[in-house]
Formats: C-alpha cells, sequence, structure tokens
C-alpha cells in the first residue's frame, strides 16, 4: 500500500489516500472533517465525490487510446452551499485539486499506466474557462492563455508542459465557446 502525498489531518480535514486508492474500491467514507464522500476507484479511473453535495468532486480518468488523463476538480464551495459545508479558503475541507494531481498520477504509475498527457477541459462559469478567454480576447496567444490558467500551472508543475496550437480545441475559438479543451504533454 502506498503512502500519498495528500492533505491528511485526522478529525480536522483532507483523507487517507492511502486507504482508499486501491482498484475496486467503492464505498462511501467519512474525510476527516466529518463529511461523506463517495468514492469509487478504478484502474484507470478514481472518483471522489461530496454525497451530500455532489457537485464537489476530484476525478481522474486515465484513457489508454491517447495515454492522457483528464481531470474535473470542483472544490470552490458555492455561496448557496456555505451554510452547509464549513469551507476552508472559500473550498471543500476535504478536497485538494493542487494536491489530488499529483496524487492521481502517482495512482496511475503505480497501476503501469504511462500518462503521456493531462487534458484540462474547462466550461463556462469555470475559473479556467473565463481566465483563458479573458487572456484570449486581450490578443493573447491560445498557447500562453492555456498556459496561464491555474489547471495549466499546475500541469506544467508536474511536467507536463508541452503544448502547440493544434492541443487546443475549438481551432477556431469564436465569442463564447461551450467549452475549451487543453492538452498538456509530458516534458
Amino acid at each position: 500500500m502506498s503512502e500519498y502525498i495528500y492533505p491528511y489531518i485526522k478529525k480536522v480535514a483532507g483523507i487517507d489516500m492511502s486507504r482508499i486508492l486501491v482498484p475496486g474500491f467503492h464505498d462511501t467514507v467519512k474525510a476527516e472533517s466529518g463529511r461523506e464522500l463517495s468514492v469509487n476507484v478504478r484502474e484507470k479511473g478514481i472518483v471522489i465525490t461530496d454525497a451530500a453535495k455532489n457537485d464537489y468532486n476530484l476525478q481522474a480518468l486515465y484513457d489508454k487510446r491517447s495515454s492522457s488523463v483528464s481531470f474535473g476538480l470542483h472544490t470552490k464551495v458555492k455561496k448557496k452551499d456555505s451554510d452547509d459545508i464549513l469551507a476552508v479558503n472559500g473550498r471543500h475541507p476535504d478536497f485538494f485539486a493542487k494536491r489530488f494531481i499529483p496524487t492521481a498520477l502517482e495512482y496511475f504509475f503505480e497501476q503501469g499506466l504511462r500518462v503521456e498527457q493531462c487534458m484540462g477541459n474547462w466550461f463556462p462559469g469555470e475559473d479556467n474557462y473565463r481566465k483563458f478567454m479573458r487572456l484570449y480576447k486581450l490578443g493573447n496567444d491560445p498557447v500562453d492563455c492555456a498556459k496561464s490558467t491555474w489547471a495549466g500551472q499546475q500541469f506544467i508543475l508536474n511536467g507536463f508542459g508541452r503544448i502547440a496550437r493544434e492541443n487546443i480545441l475549438p481551432f477556431e475559438i469564436s465569442e463564447k465557446p461551450a467549452s475549451i479543451r487543453a492538452s498538456f504533454y509530458r516534458y
């Protein structure tokens, strides 16, 4: 069993990833903040969701065809949920996106999966989408826009910093695309 570097402060916040990151683990667990989490771990996927408020999740899915991992990270507590979720700096008390990315990459490596790219899928209303579009509308190159997003910066920090214009979809960026997908390749 691996020791994952993920925030875990007993009876305060975080998740004991070493206990749950086992292929086939599927259960509801109590996180250290006391919130119940639905956990589904497969060899090629990790999905952790707040059982009461499923808008909040950490997700990493491996695609064998492209040797890629797509991340879905929703940790920012919405105003409508602030009475129910004790936020830590505006974030879910057990979900640490910045720490989840290297934890998921390590998990896939331990499963013998070679990850060649990390993919960000950004939708209207999300921080990465807003940042990309704001910079793009100011006349910046799409590659620089993608690298400037929070997700882009995290992928770069984790060794996935190669990206070219053809790795950003859609190729023709309209006034408000339905989504933006950026693929960052291993150095």
